[in-house]
């Protein structure tokens, strides 16, 4: 079987009792930290975080649909946010870059010590409504996949177990990045379901590298072994913004010619993104015939 980087597979069991989805993000969390200026445990946090939003904004609706997933109030984290649509596109930022807590369990990396409890998780949709929906519930452990499946069991009454695995190098270079949703459907069959969640529960013991070490299709084969399955879907996934020149140009024409005084250096203002730490530089004079063309 074929498999590639940054990629997302969906999957459902002939018996339709369930849907696992199974993606590796090992670039983009890279990308992440790159563009950030990121230390490994900021990398990884919210490595954990783009990719459980890049996963659950595939099964978005339509394309200008957006899925936000942010944890506010995290101990050394503090907030981290990320949000992706349904074209495998992901971007996000992290509020402390630089952590660096000595003890921080790596390997499978851990963000419990990082993120605390004192915090909350909250899941935003914005399908071009007034208002987006969202939901929120607090944080159960700070490990970012048991707070996820706590949401869901809590917001949405469903059975889901969720598995994000960020693996470091021994200088704490970034070597994988994954992550795996499994849910039931609505007509499950709970023998089935209990049986692979054992199943995965005896591959997290016995092999520490189960969802890492090999291809996401291989990984799929491992906990469904001689059970029925379909491969519904696969997208390729991204560090993508929607920041652009014009974006800051609508943003600076929001400012009154007071206020916008105020912020010239040298006939120009700086504006860094964000998430995703691109810089740009706005002309006074692309300001002020951006505004009246707006007019």
């Amino acid at each position: 079987m074929n498999d590639f980087k940054d990629g997302l597979i969906k999957i459902i069991d002939n018996s339709k009792s369930l849907r696992i989805w199974i993606a590796d993000t090992t670039n983009l969390v890279k990308e992440a930290q790159n563009r950030h200026q990121l230390s490994p445990y900021a990398a990884g946090a919210l490595g954990k975080l783009l990719t459980a939003a890049v996963m659950l904004a595939s099964d978005l609706k339509n394309e200008a649909d957006l899925l936000t997933i942010s944890i506010a109030g995290g101990a050394y984290t503090g907030k981290i946010i990320a949000t992706a649509n349904n074209r495998g596109k992901v971007r996000g930022l992290i509020e402390n870059q630089l952590i660096d807590i000595v003890g921080t369990s790596t390997n499978p990396f851990k963000t419990a010590a990082l993120i605390g409890k004192n915090a909350h998780f909250e899941v935003s949709k914005d399908t071009g409504l007034k208002i987006p929906f969202s939901s929120r519930t607090e944080v159960i452990s700070g490990e970012i996949d048991e707070d996820l499946a706590y949401y869901f069991r809590k917001s949405e009454q469903i059975r889901s177990r969720v598995f994000f695995e960020v693996w470091f190098s021994y200088d704490m270079e970034i070597l994988t990045a994954r992550g795996l949703f499994f849910q039931a459907l609505p007509l499950a069959n709970v023998e089935i379901i209990d049986e692979i969640e054992q199943r995965i529960d005896n591959l997290r013991v016995s092999e520490p590298g189960w969802l890492s070490d090999t291809s996401i299709e291989s990984v799929a084969e491992k906990i469904l072994k001689t059970s029925e399955y379909e491969i519904i879907g696969r997208q390729k996934l991204c560090f993508e913004c929607n920041c652009s020149l014009e974006r800051m140009l609508i943003i600076m024409c929001s400012f009154s010619s007071e206020q916008l005084d105020d912020m010239y250096e040298d006939e120009s203002i700086e504006i860094v993104c964000n998430f995703c730490n691109s810089k740009y530089i706005l002309k006074k004079d692309d300001i002020e015939n951006y505004k009246f063309r707006l007019q």
